[in-house]
C-alpha cells in the first residue's frame, strides 16, 4: 500500500528540528518560526541532496 515514513522531531527555542527515523540522522529538516509563529523557513538535506522550504501555518494570511 506504500511506504511508511518515521520522523523525530524537537523545538529548541525558535528552531525546529525533524530527522528521518531517528535523532542525529543525515536525513533532516532545521527551520527557524518567524516571530509571530505562522511561518517557518529552513532546508531539508541529507546525503547527496536537498531543498529549501518555507512553510505558512493554513489561514494566517
Amino acid at each position: 500500500m506504500g511506504n511508511t515514513f518515521e520522523y523525530v522531531w524537537e523545538i529548541d527555542g525558535g528552531t525546529l528540528t525533524i530527522w528521518g527515523g531517528y535523532a542525529g540522522s543525515q536525513a533532516s529538516f532545521k527551520g527557524r518560526f518567524d516571530d509571530d509563529g505562522n511561518m517557518i523557513a529552513g532546508a531539508w538535506e541529507w546525503p547527496g541532496g536537498g531543498y529549501t522550504a518555507t512553510m505558512t501555518r493554513a489561514g494566517s494570511r
